[in-house]
Formats: C-alpha cells, sequence, structure tokens
C-alpha cells in the first residue's frame, strides 16, 4: 500500500489491533457511494488512536481509487483567525481532492 498521508504512528507496521474498527469504517465508506451511509464520530480518550485510525482509512481508500474521495484535515489545538483557518481548510481540500483527481485520470488510461 502506497502512504500517501504519513502517519504520525511512524511504521505502517506498528499500526495493529483495529481491526474491527477498520472494518466497521471500510464498510461505512462502501456505502457512501450508493448514499445510505451516515455521518459517524469518532470518540475516545486522548492517545486512545483517532488520528492514527482515520490516517489509515485515509491512506485505505486513496489506494482503493474508488468513487469516494478521502479527504483529512487535522484541527490544531492554537488559536487561529477564521479566515486563516477557512485558508488553511480550503488549499487542503482542494489539493487533495484535485491530485486524487489527477491520479484517478492517469490510472485509467
Amino acid at each position: 500500500m502506497k502512504y500517501v498521508l504519513k502517519e504520525r504512528i511512524g511504521k505502517p507496521d506498528l499500526f495493529c489491533g483495529r481491526e474491527e474498527e477498520m472494518k466497521r469504517l471500510i464498510d461505512w465508506a462502501a456505502r457512501i457511494p450508493k448514499e445510505i451511509s451516515k455521518s459517524h464520530a469518532l470518540l475516545g480518550r486522548r492517545k486512545s488512536g483517532k488520528t492514527a485510525i482515520m490516517q489509515r482509512l485515509f491512506n485505505i481508500l486513496w489506494n482503493k481509487n474508488g468513487l469516494v474521495v478521502p479527504f483529512y484535515f487535522e484541527v490544531l489545538d492554537q488559536d487561529m483567525w477564521l479566515l486563516e483557518f477557512a485558508e488553511s481548510y480550503f488549499c487542503t481540500f482542494l489539493s487533495q481532492f484535485f491530485f486524487f483527481c489527477f491520479k484517478r485520470a492517469t490510472a485509467y488510461k
């Protein structure tokens, strides 16, 4: 698997013991194109692996090259003006979206 988003956990082999959660999220993502998935929230204590799960889900969806365009944005715990936040969010979204679309287009040629 190609790791487009560097996972904070370090070596990908260190990600273990989350098979049930990952299966549930991958099944959820597979239902999105059929418009039968509802929003989900991932809740847990600090340092319980929420970020690692989301980063791995991003990389899995990216490699599937399917109809679901993965998007990852981390909201940092710092003071930030709304305009700064909006610009950061928008630029991150556009760069990931266009890169994914370009990757899909070249894969089908």
